[in-house]
């Protein structure tokens, strides 16, 4: 890459906060509420997605990188006898012919995803789940920042309008069909997920649910889609009347987390709301297997991982913060009504 070019792109990127590689360069404030997932870990540089110019050369500079995934699962390299990290290909390995997407720039160095057909040695995809145990908040943030764009671009492949196939732009962020000029983006699939409290004289309850899916013993907080023309108010009291015939008081909902979910492309929108009554739920058993109100202390000690009655998703969940932050003895009232 041309001098003046990386200078510029040095310029634009002084001001970026986090490394998808050293997440020990970086402090987490325990006033710092973003979720996992939420830290991505590079500028996004909307600005040069349509420079052509920068580019082409990007995508040839020594110094980029390539997030490698394998049928949407991002390759992790597994050295004899050490520890499995996130595999980080420059352009020379990187197949002519191999579609990338532009993330964006830490410390001047672009980074792309793109989706491998050969096998490298050494390396094994993993799931975007099993991959957090070897990542940082940042790894992770931008894993699924590239997860979501190669699904989309796998996934979307004919105009909705006329059925030509559709043609994936340079830097790898929408898609244009050449019979009819539209131009697609990946889409964001909005979700509400909540906890449901009552205050009774035995003392506060949450209302969870489980699916069947779920493993022995897991609740987790009720959730469900934002329907098209909804609120985001709206769809926490009618998720919540579907799912158990809980009613709440609308006034009562506070948005405070939200987390991008890469599966394949969600936006977890965490809320808490009151119900009207303290009532024994009717479960919908197309939307759930059961539901129960559990205790603060029966929470607080499945969150410390010292319940033997109640197992709650893991730590990097929205439902797990959730239900941490609700059932903490002080919890962070500096985010209320905050996303």
């Amino acid at each position: 890459m041309c001098s003046s070019i990386k200078s510029v792109i040095l310029l634009l990127d002084k001001n970026t906060s986090s490394s998808p590689i050293k997440a020990s360069h970086f402090k987490l404030s325990s006033f710092n509420m973003k979720l996992y997932f939420s830290h991505e870990g590079v500028n996004r540089s909307a600005h040069l997605r349509k420079n052509l110019d920068f580019l082409k050369l990007a995508k040839q500079d020594s110094q980029s990188r390539f997030i490698a995934f394998a049928q949407e699962q991002p390759l992790f390299l597994f050295p004899p006898e050490l520890n499995p990290e996130l595999l980080l290909l420059s352009p020379e390995h990187i197949p002519v012919e191999n579609t990338s997407h532009f993330l964006g720039l830490h410390n001047g160095i672009s980074y792309f995803a793109t989706d491998l057909s050969e096998p490298i040695p050494l390396t094994k995809p993993l799931s975007l789940r099993s991959a957090t145990q070897y990542c940082s908040e940042e790894q992770a943030g931008l894993l699924a920042y590239a997860q979501s764009l190669l699904h989309w671009s796998r996934q979307f492949l004919f105009c909705p309008t006329c059925a030509q196939k559709l043609t994936l732009s340079p830097a790898g962020d929408f898609k244009t069909c050449n019979s009819c000029s539209k131009e697609y983006y990946p889409r964001i699939n909005p979700v509400v997920i909540m906890v449901i409290e009552a205050q009774t004289e035995q003392g506060e309850f949450a209302l969870l649910g489980r699916q069947s899916r779920h493993p022995p013993g897991m609740y987790s907080c009720l959730a469900g889609f934002i329907e098209a023309g909804e609120s985001i108010e709206a769809a926490v009291a009618r998720e919540t009347f579907e799912e158990t015939g809980v009613l709440i008081d609308e006034q009562s909902i506070e948005i405070w987390f939200n987390q991008p979910w890469p599966w394949p492309s969600q936006l977890m929108i965490g809320c808490y709301a009151k119900a009207q009554h303290f009532q024994e739920p009717v479960v919908d058993l197309d939307e759930l297997e059961q539901a129960h109100w559990f205790t603060k202390e029966e929470i607080q000690k499945s969150c410390l991982g010292m319940s033997s009655i109640l197992n709650i998703p893991p730590h990097f969940t929205i439902a797990h913060q959730l239900l941490k932050n609700w059932s903490s003895p002080s919890p962070n009232t500096y985010l209320k009504g905050h996303t």
